[in-house]
């Protein structure tokens, strides 16, 4: 292929751009290619019917063939996804919806640095405390009784 070369900072992604309108991303982490592609290339699957490309997995490298603008699109949104998998361990069905969302690349992009993220802490269910609680002193009682009452009977 020739073309422009261009490296990620991160140096795990490399693209390579064609004269036929594809770009190929070239992974340099089989890890992370694995965590981008997904299971039986599900995360493809998805990111390529989101956007309406063309998108062939091969060897360490993903093929994006469509016009330049929407080439652009999966490169970032490829990216993202790279960057999600690097700071997570998973990609999630969200993630994919997100990484062609144009406020969400711009967030990551703004805040470049920053690479936490924060999750909102489960609802707690005070019901089934308060029942565990319950069952807990009834049994109590029980055990209680029955324990009692068989001391009385010696």
């Amino acid at each position: 292929m020739s073309g422009l070369i261009k490296n990620n900072s991160d140096t795990s992604l490399k693209f390579v751009y064609s004269d036929n309108n594809s770009l190929s991303v070239i992974f340099h982490d089989n890890e992370l290619l694995i965590g981008v592609v997904g299971e039986f290339n599900k995360n493809l699957k998805e990111l390529e019917k989101i956007t309406e490309t063309s998108l062939y997995s091969r060897g360490n490298s993903i093929l994006i063939k469509s016009n330049p603008e929407k080439n652009e699109i999966v490169k970032n949104a490829i990216k993202f996804l790279a960057n999600q998998f690097i700071n997570n361990g998973s990609i999630e069905n969200k993630d994919i919806l997100s990484s062609v969302d144009n406020f969400m690349i711009n967030e990551k992009v703004k805040n470049n640095n920053v690479t936490d993220i924060i999750k909102t802490p489960k609802k707690i269910n005070y019901s089934k405390i308060r029942k565990t609680k319950r069952l807990c002193k009834s049994l109590e009682t029980k055990r209680h009784n029955n324990f009692c009452g068989s001391s009385r009977n010696w």
